[in-house]
């Protein structure tokens, strides 16, 4: 079976990334798209947190541009949509006659009502399932995914996870669209903040 694979070339080493493509499939065409457009050539890691993360993606090299456009996050967390099904159906404050209303007229909104509902919980399962279809995927060391720029929304931003202290709220919050091949999580912890990207290079393998 085929995968596709991103090389991010340093000065003094390459890193292969495989690309999730079925994960998060936008994603990835953004950032191939991205790659292959030169877009991430000489720009620099601008962040860095030891043991967590390093981040790049920024034309400015200070975390505050974008490749002038949006994505939404593809975030396979079922989290998500938990409790929401509970939303629908959730109780509220005892329902009685309003003024001058009819038993017969106060059925029909009961009705209504309960139809609204019912409609509501079977649009929200739907969510849920779907994405509990979907294969769940945490931060770990080697992980490559979206920082987002605005609530929800990504651009072309990006870290990889270089080592284990990542925290768990980033779960369920960033797109993780790769994993960095084992043979090259060595160089991970050699990344440094300034270091800058010669290119990023598409490979189908």
């Amino acid at each position: 079976m085929s995968a596709l694979l991103a090389r991010i070339e340093l000065a003094h080493f390459s890193i292969d990334v495989k690309l999730f493509e079925e994960i998060a499939p936008k994603t990835v065409d953004n950032f191939c798209f991205l790659a292959k457009e030169g877009f991430y050539n000489g720009l620099k890691f601008f962040k860095h947190i030891p043991n967590v993360l390093i981040q790049s993606g920024c034309p400015h090299n200070d975390g505050t541009g974008d490749a002038g456009y949006f994505i939404k996050n593809e975030i396979s967390a079922s989290s998500r949509y938990q409790g929401s099904s509970h939303y629908a159906l959730r109780e509220e404050k005892p329902i009685s006659l309003r003024h001058g209303e009819t038993p017969s007229e106060f059925d029909g909104y009961l009705s209504n009502r309960l139809h609204n509902k019912i409609n509501k919980f079977v649009e929200s399962a739907k969510q849920y399932f779907k994405l509990c279809n979907t294969p769940l995927v945490y931060h770990e060391l080697g992980s490559i995914g979206m920082a987002n720029t605005i609530r929800d929304r990504v651009s072309s931003q990006f870290y990889l996870c270089v080592g284990n202290e990542i925290p768990e709220c980033l779960d369920g919050n960033h797109t993780i669209f790769g994993k960095v091949l084992n043979r090259d999580l060595k160089y991970l912890p050699q990344l440094k903040l300034g270091d800058t990207i010669r290119q990023i290079l598409i490979i189908q393998v």
